[in-house]
């Protein structure tokens, strides 16, 4: 038997990745949209509860959903969590399936966004390490001694966010243009 404690990521981990398909399904194209398939999936994806008396999955707000996953037994959040991920690799498999019109994006998975290669996901500008300006020599004084400024940041502008995501973490597709997918 898993505690809920071992159940909490596993369930965020569910969580986000069906979010993130879903989306990547609401945003395809109305070929997939007339799909048999798809309108199979709408009905398990909205019949997904918190519980037997909880709110709907994709309809509350996430302290209701947090709230809602305390009083779930184990049983009731290992079999939420297996429908999830059920439902999720199904979704994928009905887009990869979609090819007369388009298809997942081969280059991010059909998520639109891929992790920031500039900043590592920290959001902060490499160059001044989010500090908005660095030190730099002006110049030397009658003893020789170094004269020490500070200059604002020319890679972030001074606003310690990395100059690639702006401080999103993220970066759009450049392949699909954030839309998870791309033509068949």
């Amino acid at each position: 038997m898993v505690s809920k404690k071992e159940l909490g990521p596993q369930f965020m981990e569910a969580f986000g990745e069906l979010s993130n398909t879903i989306k990547s399904l609401n945003s395809a194209g109305n070929a997939i949209k007339t799909n048999q398939a798809y309108l199979n999936i709408i009905p398990k994806i909205s019949s997904l509860k918190m519980g037997n008396n909880g709110p709907s999955l994709f309809s509350a707000d996430f302290s209701t959903l947090l709230r809602s996953m305390i009083d779930m037994s184990e049983d009731e959040l290992a079999g939420l969590i297996r429908s999830m991920k059920e439902i999720t690799v199904e979704t994928k498999a009905l887009m990869q399936g979609d090819s007369q019109s388009t298809r997942v994006c081969e280059v991010c998975y059909g998520k639109g966004d891929f992790p920031c290669g500039g900043c590592y996901e920290s959001g902060a500008c490499q160059v001044c390490n989010g500090k908005r300006e660095f030190k730099v020599v002006l110049g030397v004084n009658k003893d020789g001694d170094e004269i020490i400024g500070k200059k604002p940041c020319p890679a972030c502008k001074g606003s310690g966010l990395c100059s690639i995501c702006h401080g999103s973490t993220r970066m759009k597709c450049t392949n699909c243009g954030g839309t998870g997918r791309t033509s068949g």
